[in-house]
């Protein structure tokens, strides 16, 4: 459930559901069983995704590898890591969820190493990548995380 449904139902104990609250509830479970068809589709496509997001970062930044230990395993850890929060927000309907648990704590980390343009194309790339392998009606779903995701990570660099 995500963050705002879990506030509406903390404010409504102790008194019944107004009709309004009703229709919001209807509302994000009448498109769940089609967030979770997408979730699954993401999954079967994940590694497909994440190789090509890599592959071509690395040909953009060639030079990476030289400047980051392990920098590959770490790319393809964190661009996997991300993938999986972004569908699991998508399945929750909760941007609030991706940026807490995942983008806030790694856009710290990431500029740590002082990455910026490594990260912009990463996330344009993964987002592109995703496009590439996943049908347009999964794809609607997925793309306000990821949108969200190359906002957060490239904010203020």
């Amino acid at each position: 459930m995500n963050s705002a449904m879990m506030e509406m139902m903390t404010t409504v104990e102790g008194r019944y559901l107004t009709d309004e609250e009703v229709q919001r509830i209807h509302a994000y479970f009448e498109g769940f069983r089609s967030r979770v068809d997408a979730m699954r589709a993401i999954e079967a496509k994940e590694a497909a995704i994440v190789r090509d997001t890599i592959d071509e970062v690395w040909e953009k930044h060639p030079d990476f590898h030289t400047r980051h230990h392990a920098a590959r395993e770490k790319a393809v850890r964190d661009v996997t890591l991300t993938l999986r929060y972004c569908a699991q927000a998508m399945v929750r309907e909760d941007e609030e969820f991706l940026a807490e648990k995942l983008l806030f704590w790694l856009r710290t980390i990431l500029r740590s190493f002082n990455m910026g343009q490594v990260i912009d194309t990463t996330y344009r790339t993964l987002a592109r990548k995703a496009e590439a392998h996943l049908e347009p009606q999964h794809l609607e779903l997925l793309g306000p995380y990821l949108r969200q995701t190359h906002r957060l990570l490239t904010l203020d660099r």
